[in-house]
């Protein structure tokens, strides 16, 4: 039985309603689920619910949850009021709320992004304990990120990567994809690179247009391997 709810971490002195998934039991290990520039949508939340199925416990912080009055209409307007720092705080009490709560060890703990939040898990491979990342098509990867100007790209995960990318996508591109890939190998990261034909962009998305459903049913059995092997042990 696979149990939802909404709870309150505290981060950087604010309070913030988080989505949370677990089973019964002791769970295989603990996922910290990075939404992309459309918040938590129902693609974050059927990722959440297939994880859980199998026995792990997963947290998925709102990167939005910081701003004021109604929200920006405009995605990459809301990403561009995000930073690092903030980010950074929330993922920290997403994992301390998954060993204290959920009974995760703090060895067994993964972090996953979509898009946007593909490339917070890059980051957060290089800059936090996590054992393992997992990126579904890291958009802008390149480029500053939110308002401090942090460029993903500049730091280098330290623990084993599992890229999901669109063989169509051009952000990033399959040649984006080489790069990231000649970076882990340069400093003997594992990794596994999948990328699939006749998708793009968000082809593990709730959007219509976008969705590819072999192909995301491919990426997220791809994806439960990947943490059963780091993870489970």
């Amino acid at each position: 039985m696979v149990n939802e709810e909404w709870v309150s971490l505290t981060s950087e002195g604010g309070r913030k309603r988080t989505l949370v998934y677990k089973s019964d039991g002791k769970p295989r290990g603990g996922v910290v689920l990075i939404h992309g520039g459309n918040g938590l949508d129902p693609n974050v939340i059927r990722m959440a619910k297939r994880l859980a199925l199998v026995g792990y416990a997963i947290i998925g912080p709102d990167m939005y949850h910081r701003e004021k009055g109604e929200p920006d209409k405009d995605v990459m307007a809301r990403i561009a009021q995000l930073t690092w720092s903030g980010a950074k705080a929330d993922l920290s009490a997403s994992m301390a709320w998954l060993t204290t709560n959920a009974n995760v060890d703090s060895g067994k703990i993964a972090v996953l992004g979509f898009c946007m939040g593909g490339a917070l898990a890059w980051l957060a491979g290089a800059e936090m304990p996590f054992k393992t990342a997992v990126l579904y098509y890291p958009h802008d990867i390149f480029k500053p990120f939110g308002k401090d100007g942090v460029v993903p790209f500049d730091a280098t995960p330290k623990v084993p990567v599992l890229g999901q990318f669109g063989a169509d996508d051009t952000n990033p591109s399959p040649e984006d994809a080489k790069k990231l890939a000649a970076r882990l190998s340069g400093k003997n990261t594992p990794q596994e690179f999948y990328h699939y034909k006749g998708a793009g962009h968000g082809f593990a998305s709730a959007n219509p247009q976008l969705y590819r459903q072999i192909q995301a049913n491919t990426s997220i059995d791809r994806t439960v391997g990947w943490l059963d092997m780091y993870l489970k042990g």
